[in-house]
């Protein structure tokens, strides 16, 4: 008896874990169609750039929706994080903070051997990854600053790195903002921001609409979902017994209908 109980248990859990990763990849599909939106009618954008952000973005955003945070708390991560993520991916800066990385991780280990006795603790690689890094995002605000009063004035210049980090900063907020508000059953108000962000520049341009279609779908069928799990959630508080493992058969007719809808 015990034994079914762990089993029925284990399989719970993985049909939770697997109902994170369908909102996951069903969130990462409407914040890749604004990137890609995006991308079609600005051409200084590197997409790769935003879908790793809008990657981490979603993860961060649903992890402090389970966090109980204060206001401030919550905007000084996301501020801090977002700002690390673009600066660092955008500017390539990947190799200096690894670098420097790597020194702090041993410098503990070069103190313990200067106070035993052994050689003096080197902080060179550290300050030359330092000074890389900080000459970098330098030259970065630089050219964003710069592509800005351009762009104001206008006469933009091309620079596909300032126009990724502007992008980037107005991405960055809705896609944590969604993540945050999906994984607290309001997959409307997730999404909607995003959504009318994609709409407000393809009607701008003029552009063609193909990036809303895979959009409304992923959209149409979070909203179902979302609002099931939460009837879910509710029935479970108040005692009332149902079929656990529906939800699988459910989110494949609902992501079936949301196809022959679009």
């Amino acid at each position: 008896m015990t034994a079914i109980v762990r089993r029925f248990y284990a399989r719970l859990s993985l049909e939770k874990a697997g109902r994170t990763l369908v909102f996951w990849l069903l969130l990462l599909v409407v914040m890749a169609s604004v990137v890609f939106g995006l991308g079609a009618v600005t051409d200084e954008l590197d997409v790769g750039s935003l879908l790793l952000a809008v990657v981490l973005g979603i993860v961060v955003g649903w992890l402090l929706a389970g966090l109980e945070l204060s206001g401030w708390v919550a905007g000084l991560v996301v501020v801090t994080l977002g700002a690390v993520v673009l600066v660092v991916r955008v500017g390539y800066l990947e190799d200096e903070l690894i670098a420097l990385v790597r020194v702090v991780w041993w410098l503990p280990g070069q103190v313990w051997d200067w106070v035993f006795g052994g050689g003096p603790v080197d902080l060179s690689a550290g300050q030359t990854a330092l000074r890389s890094l900080v000459g970098d995002v330098e030259i970065l605000v630089l050219r964003w600053v710069n592509w800005l009063l351009t762009t104001i004035d206008g006469n933009p210049v091309y620079d596909p790195a300032a126009a990724t980090l502007t992008w980037g900063m107005g991405l960055w907020p809705l896609t944590v903002w969604s993540g945050w508000r999906l994984r607290q059953h309001r997959p409307l108000l997730s999404l909607a921001p995003a959504g009318a962000v994609l709409v407000v520049s393809l009607y701008g341009v003029r552009a063609g609409v193909f990036s809303l279609l895979p959009l409304l779908g992923a959209m149409l069928t979070l909203m179902a979902i979302s609002w099931h799990d939460a009837r879910e959630r509710r029935w479970e508080e108040e005692g009332i017994d149902f079929n656990r493992f529906i939800w699988g058969d459910l989110a494949r007719r609902v992501a079936t209908l949301s196809l022959v809808l679009v």
